[in-house]
């Protein structure tokens, strides 16, 4: 996992947790200093041979659901059910953390901690509106995200752009919202953190409009597959009311080069 931070404090923690933990300030900033994403994932594009690589708001938690979900995606791209360029998002559950928050918290998760912690706080929080999306995962190659523009994160808009933009591009979109528990760590600043009115606050949605693209297909509920539980096995479950309408197209080009 590859922490984004400039902090030296939080380097230092990753020193501690290396190599599972690593940090990089290699990413770009706008104007007033927000991250680039796209400069995030073009740099853990280029630094690992994955299948799957991803960009995750540093105060969501997951259990190791979130590795069977995209061992999922991976068995239906390989049979056929996915094609190969597809996106993984999902609902977060807000969870309220006490304060004042003390290392001795038991909900302070450190190297012993197991998932029924984070399943704990999933079972006490609360599942969250579908429009703001705090994780997205990739199939290699599946975006050019060189030729998206410099949306910054914390700040709203580029979630539902990104998913919008992915419907458009006839990318499938995998909800895995009833599989995972995405724990949000509701700290002081609410719920509602990214529409603290700041100096970049539009900058997304200036963004949106100068070089296009839209919301109306952004949310997880528009995702044309979702993941179920069947037992210990996930399993996709299509949508096919948001399926791209050249999907069936993509799926025998992809067929067609597999044969090849």
């Amino acid at each position: 996992m590859t922490v984004f931070t400039d902090s030296p404090q939080i380097q230092a923690l990753c020193a501690e947790l290396a190599p599972s933990v690593v940090c990089s300030s290699n990413f770009r900033t706008n104007s007033h200093g927000t991250p680039v994403l796209k400069s995030m994932y073009l740099h853990i594009e280029n630094a690992t041979a994955a299948p799957f690589y991803g960009y995750v708001n540093a105060d969501i938690i997951f259990t190791d659901a979130l590795l069977k979900a995209l061992r999922a995606v991976q068995r239906g791209i390989h049979e056929g059910v996915l094609h190969r360029r597809v996106l993984v998002v999902g609902k977060r559950t807000n969870f309220e953390m006490p304060f004042p928050l003390t290392m001795s918290s038991p909900m302070v998760l450190n190297r012993s901690s197991g998932p029924s912690v984070i399943d704990k706080m999933a079972a006490r929080g609360k599942v969250f509106q579908p429009d703001a999306e705090d994780f997205f995962f990739v199939h290699r190659n599946s975006l050019d995200w060189s030729q998206i523009a410099d949306f910054v994160i914390g700040r709203v808009a580029y979630d539902n752009w990104l998913v919008d933009h992915a419907f458009h591009q006839g990318l499938d979109r995998v909800d895995v919202t009833n599989t995972v528990h995405a724990v949000h760590q509701t700290g002081h600043d609410g719920n509602m953190a990214g529409h603290t009115p700041r100096v970049d606050s539009n900058w997304n949605k200036d963004l949106a409009t100068k070089h296009g693209g839209g919301y109306d297909h952004g949310t997880t509920d528009h995702g044309n597959f979702e993941t179920r539980w069947h037992g210990p096995e996930m399993h996709l479950i299509a949508r096919p009311q948001w399926h791209a309408k050249n999907r069936d197209e993509l799926l025998e080009q992809q067929q067609s080069m597999r044969e090849a």
